[in-house]
C-alpha cells in the first residue's frame, strides 16, 4: 500500500513538473512576441527562440505519445483535422518556417494538453503565471498605454498575451496579489477600449458571478452593484490622472466606424466563398488564403477557416467546438473543481475567434488551448477515480 501511494505521489509530481514546464515555455514565448513587437530584441534572434520553443515543445509532445500504448480517438480525431489541415496548407503552398509552425503550435499544445494533469494547487505554477502577467502588464503599460506603440495594431492586440490568463487569476486561492493583479488587467483592459477584450473581460467576470449565486443572498445583489461602480470608478480615475477620456474613445472607434470596419470584412469574405468554385467550397482556398487575397485577415476565424479550409476544414473546427462545450456540462453535472476555468477559457476562445483572426495567425490564445485539453484530461481522470470509489 505504501509503495503504491508512493508511486502515485511520484507520477502526480511528474504531471505538476510538465505543467510548470509547458506554461512556462508558452509564457516565455508570449513576453517573446512581446519584445519582438516593441522592438526590443533583434527580429531574427527573437524568431529563433521562437522555433527553439517550438522544438522543445514538440519533443515533449512526441516523446509521451511514444511511451502511450494506445490514443484516445478525441485525440486521434483532432489529429486527423490537422493533417488535413497541414495537407490542405501544403498543396497551396507554405512559404517559411514561421508559417509552418502557426499551423501546427495549437495541434501541438492541444496534445500536450491531453498528456498533462492540469491543476492550480501547486504555488510554483501559481507563481510563474504571477510573474509573466506582471512583466506582460508592466510592457504593455509602458510600450501601448504611455509609450510610442498607442496606434500600433501588433501591440495594442498584446493586450491578449495578459488578459487570456484572466480566469487562471480569477481561480487562484484569495490573496492580495491576486486583487492587486485582477484591479490591474481590469484597468488595463478599460484604457485600451478594444471591444473584444471589454467583451472578454466582462464576460468572464459574469462567470465568476453566476458561480458565486449560491452564496448568501446578500453578496448576489450586492456582487453586480460593486463589479458596475468599479468600472465607473476605473473609468473616472483614469480620465482623472491620465486624461484619457474612455468613453469618447470606446464611441470613436469602435462605434461610429462600425467596429473598425468589421463587418464590411465580413460581407467581402462571404461574398468571396459565395463565389468560389464547388471544389474550393469544399477543401478550401489553402493557409491565409484571405490575406493573401485582400491584405487583410477576416477578423473573424469561422470565416477564415471556412475561406482557407473549406467546409471540411470548418466543419473540424466546429465539432471541436462542440466537443468543449459538451465537456464543460459533463464537468458541471460531476461538479468537477474547474468546470468554472474550463467555461471561462471557452467563453474567452469563442469571442476572441468571433472579433479576430488568431487561431493561425497569434499565438496569444495558445496557453487556453492546452489548459482546456489539460482539464479534460483532469476531468477524466477525477471521474475514474469517482467512478471507482462507488
Amino acid at each position: 500500500m505504501i509503495i503504491k501511494l508512493k508511486k502515485n505521489k511520484e507520477i502526480m509530481n511528474k504531471r505538476n513538473s510538465n505543467d510548470i514546464t509547458i506554461i512556462a515555455l508558452v509564457i516565455f514565448e508570449f513576453i517573446n512576441t512581446m519584445f519582438r513587437a516593441f522592438g526590443m530584441v533583434n527580429i531574427n534572434q527573437s524568431i529563433i527562440l521562437r522555433e527553439f520553443d517550438f522544438i522543445i515543445l514538440l519533443v515533449l509532445m512526441i516523446k509521451h505519445f511514444i511511451s502511450q500504448k494506445k490514443i484516445d480517438i478525441t485525440i486521434l480525431k483532432y489529429i486527423v483535422l490537422y493533417l488535413y489541415i497541414v495537407f490542405i496548407s501544403s498543396i497551396y503552398g507554405i512559404s517559411n518556417i514561421t508559417e509552418f509552425s502557426n499551423i501546427i503550435m495549437p495541434l501541438v499544445l492541444g496534445l500536450l494538453g491531453c498528456t498533462v494533469y492540469f491543476s492550480l494547487d501547486d504555488k510554483r505554477l501559481r507563481a510563474i503565471i504571477y510573474i509573466g502577467v506582471w512583466i506582460m502588464l508592466f510592457l504593455y503599460y509602458s510600450f501601448v498605454i504611455t509609450g510610442s506603440y498607442a496606434h500600433d495594431p501588433t501591440g495594442i492586440n498584446s493586450i491578449y498575451y495578459f488578459l487570456l490568463s484572466f480566469p487562471l487569476i480569477l481561480c487562484f486561492p484569495k490573496s492580495l496579489l491576486k486583487l492587486i493583479t485582477v484591479i490591474l488587467i481590469t484597468i488595463v483592459v478599460v484604457i485600451s477600449m478594444k471591444s473584444t477584450a471589454l467583451i472578454i473581460l466582462i464576460s468572464v467576470l459574469l462567470i465568476e458571478y453566476y458561480y458565486h449565486m449560491k452564496d448568501s443572498s446578500l453578496k448576489r445583489i450586492i456582487m453586480p452593484f460593486f463589479i458596475l461602480l468599479f468600472f465607473v470608478i476605473a473609468i473616472f480615475m483614469i480620465k482623472r490622472f491620465l486624461n484619457i477620456d474612455v468613453v469618447e474613445m470606446y464611441v470613436k472607434s469602435n462605434i461610429l466606424d462600425g467596429g473598425n470596419g468589421r463587418t464590411e470584412i465580413w460581407k467581402n469574405v462571404i461574398n468571396m466563398f459565395k463565389n468560389s468554385n464547388i471544389v474550393q467550397m469544399i477543401f478550401g482556398h489553402g493557409y491565409n488564403a484571405v490575406a493573401n487575397i485582400t491584405g487583410l485577415s477576416a477578423h473573424n476565424d469561422y470565416l477564415e477557416l471556412l475561406f482557407d479550409f473549406g467546409i471540411l476544414g470548418f466543419c473540424g473546427f466546429i465539432s471541436t467546438i462542440f466537443y468543449w462545450i459538451k465537456s464543460y456540462f459533463k464537468m458541471k453535472k460531476l461538479e468537477f473543481k474547474y468546470s468554472k476555468l474550463f467555461l471561462m477559457v471557452i467563453c474567452e476562445l469563442l469571442i476572441i475567434f468571433f472579433f479576430s483572426s488568431c487561431y493561425f495567425q497569434a499565438s496569444y490564445y495558445l496557453m487556453i488551448v492546452f489548459i482546456l485539453f489539460s482539464l479534460i484530461n483532469n476531468y477524466k481522470v477525477t471521474k475514474r477515480k469517482v467512478l471507482s470509489n462507488e
